[in-house]
């Protein structure tokens, strides 16, 4: 829902038609009220009262947010997510409990 290009606002767009389907401006990421060092504070001192002991690892921009990984040390205990605009945190709670990442190399 907070991905500023291909989330909520597009779904909106695309049902009444207006030009972002066909590549407009509003393709263009809208500009961050936070930076990327501001998101990862916020998600610190959101997993100090939500999960003691984690921190969030490097963030990943994307369209109107920053994802974090979880950490406990240098192991990866789940995501979250931090809203560009209002530094609001998304914990990723919907995938259930962390298993394992890979990443797979073309």
């Amino acid at each position: 829902m907070w991905n500023a290009k291909y989330g909520k606002v597009m779904m909106q767009e695309m049902m009444s038609g207006s030009e972002m389907m066909m590549g407009g401006a509003s393709t263009i990421p809208p500009a961050s009220a936070i930076a990327e060092a501001q998101a990862k504070r916020s998600a610190d001192q959101f997993l100090s009262g939500y999960l003691p002991g984690a921190t969030a690892g490097n963030g990943d921009a994307f369209y109107g947010y920053y994802h974090f990984d979880v950490l406990r040390g240098r192991r990866q205990v789940g995501m979250l997510s931090v809203n560009a605009q209002s530094g609001q945190v998304w914990y990723h709670t919907w995938h259930g409990e962390f298993l394992d990442k890979r990443e797979i190399r073309q």
